[in-house]
């Protein structure tokens, strides 16, 4: 290289400075040194941990996840919820046995229903139908009344929508095409 060629680039890098580095002053001397320095370069100061600048380095290597994603997260474990507890036609058959047993209103009743209600499962599942929403089901269980049973299986339990006004069962309809 030239010394006239040199002479150029020093003119051109007059022309374009560099940026100033970030620095910060001793609190004793004042003089300027480097943001990564832990003591003064000049009299040997120690700098003392600020508390921002000591709690952004313990976070530098931690990355935050976008709120889309947490949110994401949060729908699907509540939907892996709510699928892991929808309620089997096993448990509507036991909730309508438990329902049976506790309508009857003299301890008589209450003890012919806990007698033959078990019997009764296999009615139960000939009279009920079951609509998988795979996060709930809806069970209709068939009267020969205006309605019927109707419940919403949920989280392991069990919302009454309709209860009938006698018990006089029917088959539904798929059943009754036979």
């Amino acid at each position: 290289m030239r010394r006239s060629d040199l002479a150029k680039l020093m003119s051109r890098a007059k022309e374009y400075p560099m940026p100033p580095t970030p620095q910060k002053s001793c609190d004793k001397c004042g003089k300027p040194n480097r943001l990564q320095a832990r003591f003064c370069g000049h009299c040997g100061q120690p700098f003392a941990p600020a508390g921002s600048e000591q709690e952004g380095r313990s976070h530098q290597g931690t990355r935050r996840l976008p709120t889309s994603v947490l949110l994401l997260l949060a729908i699907s474990a509540v939907v892996a919820l709510l699928v892991y507890t929808n309620p089997s036609p096993d448990h509507y058959r036991a909730f309508v046995q438990r329902e049976l047993v506790e309508a009857a209103t003299t301890p008589e009743e209450r003890f012919v229903a806990s007698l033959f209600t078990p019997l009764l499962g296999w009615g139960i599942d000939a009279f009920t139908e079951r609509t998988n929403y795979y996060v709930f089901s809806v069970y209709a269980t068939h009267l020969n009344t205006a309605g019927g049973l109707k419940a919403i299986g949920i989280l392991g339990t069990f919302i009454v929508v309709e209860t009938p006004q006698a018990f006089s069962p029917r088959p539904p309809a798929h059943a009754r095409s036979v």
